[in-house]
């Protein structure tokens, strides 16, 4: 922990206080992220809300299959707006929209259109918060250290992973479903509305012509530029695949285990391993990143994931619920911060954050597509089995497409000028 608190502090002292508190805040505010409150949690809710209403699964997720598809449209808008304006002033009413929509699920009726119609809502609010803005916020105050800071916000993430499902789960056990939504949307309100409000922000133009750990905002190219170079359109191939094979199966995790003979305890627990891994994976990949100068290091975490997924579909027992779980949560944990890196190094601060959306749209099309794909493979087959295959397979490309990402272009530099990393692996 001293270590974490020396490299958050390092440069000028105040500078560096305030990127301490600019990262800490993000790191406190996405534990309540949408990926941890609503996607974490949807195969808790999937049984109470398809026996009370009389659902199909199919019919449970096509409200949030419609929100992510919605994602993967409005999010590079969304992008531009904060490039433009600032991320506070986008950051804030997403924030306060998510949660009183996550909370208005709690009041929904035996009606299709409005439930769907309210799970489009949470997935278009909760967008704003994930990691996209408060990614945007830290790369701007972080240059040498950038992989290690944004492992640090996004660890946030993880940790809401661990907490979330273990509160809607007993929320869920002890008041219901409803109450259930209920106190995620007041959780999200009380604990993110404040330090979306008063603490996550970027340098002013004075703080950054007064610091070298403070990046240039004006390198870089724009996301036309960026669409004709070759890595971004790797990228997001490589984001879309990968997402597609952990969304297809971590939505459905709870399920696909019961499926396979284990009791709900047992799946919230391996749901809880997965967060355990992606706290240490994301930790271990963001201090990786800063020190090599090539994306190849982060190989060794999807090998690691892509062999969980494949156990998943042939083990039983402690292999099921603890082993394979901990080996997807590693690379599932690195993805986010590598994304928010791999977009900084490549094509720079200038319009990061609609370029990154664009990246992240991907993802949310993969978010959108899978969950609903691997419900329809149940409604029509019985069994997950052709899901797992199909996400093994997708695993094994997502490998091959990292290893076609080549050097970073933006590389940090030292207060002399120099390159801090060298461009050879």
């Amino acid at each position: 922990m001293t270590n974490v608190a020396a490299r958050l502090i390092s440069g000028s002292t105040s500078l560096g206080r305030t990127r301490a508190i600019v990262v800490a805040g993000s790191f406190v505010a996405l534990i309540s992220s949408m990926p941890a409150t609503s996607l974490q949690t949807l195969g808790l809710f999937m049984r109470p809300v398809t026996s009370e209403m009389g659902w199909s699964r199919t019919t449970f997720f096509l409200g949030s299959t419609i929100g992510v598809l919605l994602i993967a449209v409005t999010a590079p808008a969304i992008g531009r707006v904060a490039d433009r304006i600032g991320i506070r002033a986008v950051l804030v009413p997403g924030v306060i929209g998510y949660a009183l929509s996550l909370a208005a699920m709690a009041l929904v009726p035996r009606s299709v259109p409005l439930f769907i119609a309210l799970s489009v809502a949470v997935f278009l609010f909760g967008q704003i918060h994930t990691y996209q803005l408060y990614a945007r916020a830290v790369t701007a105050w972080t240059d040498r250290s950038r992989g290690f800071m944004l492992a640090v916000m996004m660890t946030g993430t993880a940790v809401g992973n661990m907490m979330m499902p273990r509160v809607a789960a007993s929320l869920i056990d002890n008041y219901g479903w409803r109450i259930a939504y209920l106190g995620l949307g007041a959780i999200v309100l009380i604990v993110a509305t404040p330090i979306a409000l008063l603490v996550v922000r970027e340098p002013t133009p004075a703080e950054r012509a007064r610091s070298h750990v403070v990046p240039p905002a004006e390198l870089g190219l724009t996301l036309k530029e960026a669409l004709r170079e070759r890595t971004y359109w790797v990228l997001i191939v490589f984001s879309f695949v990968s997402n597609f094979a952990f969304y297809g199966i971590l939505t459905n995790f709870v399920p696909i285990l019961s499926e396979s003979g284990v009791g709900q305890a047992s799946a919230v627990n391996a749901l809880t391993a997965v967060a355990f891994s992606q706290f240490f994976g994301r930790l271990a990949s963001g201090w990786f990143l800063d020190r090599v100068g090539r994306p190849r290091i982060s190989l060794a975490w999807f090998m690691l994931s892509t062999l969980g997924i494949i156990m998943v579909g042939h083990s039983a027992g402690q292999w099921l619920t603890l082993v394979a779980p901990l080996l997807i949560g590693i690379a599932w944990g690195a993805e986010a911060e590598m994304n928010s890196f791999f977009v900084s190094r490549y094509f720079g601060l200038r319009a990061f954050a609609q370029i990154n959306a664009t990246v992240y749209s991907s993802i949310a099309l993969a978010g959108a597509l899978a969950p609903i794909a691997s419900a329809l493979i149940f409604d029509r087959t019985g069994s997950y089995a052709i899901a797992l295959s199909g996400a093994s397979a997708l695993m094994i490309m997502s490998c091959v497409l990292l290893a076609l990402l080549g050097p970073y272009r933006f590389l940090p530099t030292s207060p002399a000028g120099r390159p801090y990393l060298s461009n050879g692996d």
